[in-house]
């Protein structure tokens, strides 16, 4: 598909390394799109897959992505009117406005004639809005659009350099982030070790002081029978002595 330019008529040329973008459906942006062409083109009233090309924007509207496309920024307005070709002239007024008008009164006293209008006006309605998804995907395909290799040839060193130095700054940053996570997983597996040595360590303890309770009941037991043998040995040699 061929873009045109509705403001100068400039057509799409893969040589020229021209990008087109549409006017914006938000309703702030395009309104501050129409009212700075107003002020260069009277009567201007685009259709909705109205394009205009990049010569109409300052080189600051633009960005450089990182993958080397050249993309219109959110905010960027068209400034720059000096092209003039057949489209910068001046908009004819609407001259079927008036008749539109009273055809509308008339068909208004006819309920025949409205009913069949808004069966048009419902059809007219939903072939609009196929042609807004067809411009939605269309604004979607030109605005991943890659610039040739000449348009980045004029890109400034600056601009280039910005995007290296950013691109590095990512892997650095990335590679901060590996360095980290090593050195976290190889503090968890430590800590994993010695929490695996202290309860094998409780473990071993529990069981000797199991031990120790038991001989301690042993000895216990063992000593109360041995002081009843005492006594009982002891009455013994008293009654002997008597």
């Amino acid at each position: 598909m061929v873009y045109t330019c509705n403001i100068c008529g400039e057509a799409y040329n893969l040589q020229a390394a021209i990008t087109f973008h549409r006017i914006p459906k938000n309703k702030g942006r395009r309104e501050a799109w129409l009212k700075s062409i107003g002020t260069k083109i009277r009567n201007f009233k685009p259709p909705l897959s109205a394009k205009v090309c990049s010569q109409h924007f300052t080189t600051d509207s633009f960005y450089l992505s990182i993958d080397g496309k050249r993309l219109l920024k959110a905010d960027a307005i068209p400034t720059l009117f000096h092209i003039t070709r057949r489209r910068l002239e001046t908009y004819p007024e609407n001259e079927n406005d008036n008749i539109y008008e009273n055809l509308q009164h008339e068909n208004e006293a006819n309920p025949t004639i409205m009913a069949v209008s808004s069966t048009v006006t419902t059809q007219s309605d939903t072939a609009n809005e196929i042609h807004n998804l067809d411009a939605t995907c269309e604004t979607l395909s030109t605005s991943r659009t890659i610039v040739p290799q000449t348009e980045t040839q004029h890109l400034s060193s600056e601009t280039r350099q910005n995007v290296i130095s950013i691109d590095e700054e990512n892997s650095q940053n990335c590679n901060k982030l590996r360095k980290q996570l090593q050195e976290a997983n190889a503090r968890n597996a430590m800590l994993q070790q010695k929490l695996t040595c202290l309860q094998q360590k409780n473990r071993r303890f529990e069981k000797s002081i199991k031990k120790l309770l038991t001989l301690l009941k042993h000895f216990y037991k063992r000593t109360k029978c041995y002081q009843k043998m005492l006594v009982r040995y002891s009455n013994k040699v008293m009654n002997t002595r008597i």
